[in-house]
């Protein structure tokens, strides 16, 4: 049986104080990473593989309806530059303020230019153009984004290539003789899909699954998480690396012996953690990336620095330092890093880095 979650239970759970995998990560690379507040250098800004990762994200964990509801997909084979969205959107917005009811007219008209001209200034556009050059480029490459933000009525704007690139994802995964079986419904297997876990490991924790299988006939419990990367799929191991997935994988392999929610199935036994990968920019070879006992004990546990042959190679930590970091953190403030603190700010360098 497949079991959905809502966009109601993820915002709850977004906001919900316990810390995240994600949030220890960032404490532990350091009190300036985790308060980084800094401003988008544009109003408005999109990250192609957030758009097209959250869209897979949206129709597989969420259902093509819900989809249909929080996507437009535009009749533009591209969108506008960065910065020309940026201009359009916040015109838009301010616009939007003063009337309930856009059309296309008002982006052209002389109350539009004059707003236009405002903002493309105060977002430092083609500062060295006239006037009149900034904004019949704008009128230029904007009008049918401005006519798409009205369409669309507050839902994510898709062109076409974004849509048919999601669409393309999405079936490679439901189909491929490597990845269908995992999203295959019976009446021996509940599919629990974008299910919050709460749970206890010295503090509050929590943890948010594209996946998890429960197979009642063979009494396992499969955590799954999907990722798109905008690489070969065949890659996949060199952005693990490189962004501690090992960590997300230990993480929520623990969310799920540890919280309440399969308390039921207490006694089945949770699988490897795995991963589901699809490329962006070559459809068609989705794989799936199980992760040893050795990468979970390195996530959880992390691995220390050794010496080879008169080389230093610099260990991990595993998420366990980065809960008893933002421990500290929680009762010591943010503002400083807790090394920093403990030395006063008189730090031993060694070929193994900072000794803490």
């Amino acid at each position: 049986m497949i079991h959905r979650s809502n966009r109601e239970v993820e915002k709850a759970y977004r906001n919900a104080e316990d810390a995240s995998q994600s949030r220890l990560k960032l404490i532990m690379g350091g009190v300036g990473l985790y308060n980084n507040t800094e401003p988008e250098e544009k109003y408005y800004s999109e990250k192609q593989h957030f758009i097209l990762g959250n869209g897979v994200d949206t129709i597989i964990t969420m259902g093509k309806e819900v989809f249909k509801k929080e996507y437009y997909v535009s009749t533009l084979e591209n969108k506008p530059s960065a910065s020309i969205m940026s201009i359009v959107q916040e015109v838009y917005d301010i616009e939007s303020e003063k009337m309930p009811h856009l059309s296309p007219l008002d982006f052209s008209d002389e109350r539009g230019k004059e707003v236009i001209l405002e903002v493309s200034e105060k977002q430092e556009f083609q500062k060295n153009w006239k006037p009149e050059t900034k904004y019949n480029k704008i009128i230029e490459q904007g009008q049918d984004y401005w006519n798409d933000l009205i369409a669309s009525k507050g839902r994510q704007i898709l062109s076409l290539e974004q849509y048919e690139t999601i669409v393309n994802i999405t079936a490679s995964i439901f189909f491929s003789p490597y990845t269908a079986k995992y999203f295959e419904d019976s009446k021996d297997v509940d599919i629990y899909y974008q299910i919050p876990l709460h749970f206890k490991y010295d503090i509050d924790c929590k943890a948010l699954l594209d996946m998890v299988i429960i197979n009642h006939r063979d009494k396992t419990i499969q955590p799954i998480d999907i990722k798109t990367m905008g690489d070969y799929t065949m890659n996949f191991p060199i952005a693990f690396f490189r962004r501690r997935y090992d960590i997300q994988a230990a993480f929520y392999t623990e969310a799920v012996i540890r919280s309440n929610r399969f308390i039921e199935y207490s006694k089945y036994n949770v699988l490897p953690f795995k991963f589901i990968v699809e490329s962006t920019v070559e459809q068609g070879n989705p794989l799936v990336y199980t992760c040893t006992d050795e990468i979970l004990d390195r996530g959880k546990y992390g691995v220390p620095s050794k010496k080879i042959e008169g080389h230093v190679l610099r260990g991990r930590e595993g998420f366990i330092h980065g809960i008893k970091l933002y421990k500290w953190h929680l009762e010591n403030g943010f503002e400083q890093d807790k090394v920093v603190v403990e030395n006063e700010g008189n730090l031993l360098l060694t070929l193994e880095g900072i000794v803490k």
